[in-house]
């Protein structure tokens, strides 16, 4: 840096004086994109809260208009869950399928 005429105060270069309206234009950019983001999420929020409110309201219109056929639904449902959850030879499957679906992402990115 170089100093005024009467020695007290330093002047600053061109380069720093870039640099820092380079770094401020960053900031700025970065700020707008922070913005830009928020913006969408936000957007992305009230689309998934209106789908869901869209599917809790069709949900219990069907099980008030068919409560025996949802009572069915519900317990076939719960049972095959059970079933996956507890047969030896669907984990040995989820784990055959998630292996030959892992090594195809594999193959692909190679």
């Amino acid at each position: 840096m170089n100093e005024q005429e009467n020695g007290t105060k330093p002047v600053m270069h061109d380069g720093a004086t870039t640099i820092k309206d380079s770094v401020s234009m960053l900031v700025d950019q970065g700020s707008a994109t922070v913005d830009a983001i928020r913006s969408r999420v936000a957007d992305v929020t009230q689309q998934v809260k209106d789908q869901s409110a869209t599917a809790v309201d069709r949900t219990t219109s069907f099980v008030e208009a068919n409560p025996f056929k949802s009572l069915v639904l519900a317990f076939g449902i719960g049972y095959l869950a059970m079933r996956i959850r507890t047969s030896p030879l669907v984990k040995l499957a989820m784990i055959g399928g998630l292996g030959m679906l892992g090594s195809r992402i594999v193959r692909r990115r190679s």
